[in-house]
């Protein structure tokens, strides 16, 4: 059944009105996607944790949309990795795994909405200094 259908009790310009709401309701800008990739990279020092992260520039007709976070410690086995997002200098744990040997990574998928001034830190527990430690970052960008 069409809108005209649906809707032939309404004069023509409400509908056309109507119509033309839905049809924007139902379109998705392409142009206002854009896909983001970040790759953070770096190697533990003298200690035995180590932090990885990726602040956001955002502003407020930029969205980040994350749909993946991967981190991983190459080179020896870590007690614990954990994905957090850091919000207002606070930490809040995403997800978080205890590897047991080298290579093993900690992966999230779903959506995290990145509010400004927002980061993803990635917490490598346990390393060995010198070891290769690494954070991948997939989503897209929105813009209002």
């Amino acid at each position: 059944m069409t809108v005209e259908e649906q809707l032939p009790e309404l004069p023509d310009r409400q509908r056309i009105a109507y119509m033309s709401y839905l049809a924007d309701l139902q379109s998705v800008r392409v142009n206002s996607f854009r896909a983001v990739l970040f790759n953070a990279t770096s190697t533990i020092s003298d200690t035995t944790s180590q932090n990885l992260d990726h602040k956001f520039k955002t502003t407020k007709n930029l969205l980040y949309v994350i749909t993946h976070v991967s981190a991983i410690e190459r080179t020896t086995a870590p007690t614990r990795i954990e994905l957090c997002v850091v919000r207002g200098g606070r930490e809040y744990l995403v997800t978080a795994t205890d590897p047991g040997t080298a290579d093993i990574s900690v992966d999230f998928a779903g959506q995290i909405i990145v509010a400004p001034g927002d980061s993803l830190r990635a917490k490598f527990v346990g390393g060995t200094s010198a070891d290769e430690i690494s954070m991948d970052i997939h989503g897209y960008t929105v813009e209002g």
